[in-house]
């Protein structure tokens, strides 16, 4: 049985998630980060710094949450039930656009 790596480098984070280095230090930025280091300042992550950014990447690029989304999302206490409750606030926003654009048409045609 062969045991994963426990720690790894940017490239090979980089690579598991088929992204360029520098998307890393960007999410690691925007979203405030915080990764181990060597003492020569060499990034070193985890399998959980591995799922953090999965979870990051799928809300960006699969789900089309903004940074600001993706933000809100990751600390909200459950992001399943956080992107249901924005679903719903949407479907709700178009009901009342478009019950808005009915009442529109309507006086438009009154005058």
């Amino acid at each position: 049985m062969r045991m994963r790596k426990k720690q790894f480098r940017i490239g090979h984070l980089a690579a598991a998630l088929g992204v360029d280095d520098f998307v890393i230090r960007f999410w690691e930025k925007e979203f405030k980060l915080s990764t181990q280091r060597s003492q020569g300042g060499q990034r070193f992550y985890t399998c959980d710094d591995l799922e953090r950014f999965k979870n990051i990447q799928e809300l960006l690029h699969k789900k089309g949450f903004t940074i600001a989304g993706a933000k809100q999302a990751l600390h909200h206490p459950d992001p399943v039930l956080y992107h249901q409750s924005k679903s719903r606030t949407n479907e709700n926003l178009l009901q009342q656009c478009l019950l808005l654009k009915k009442k529109l048409l309507t006086l438009r045609d009154m005058l």
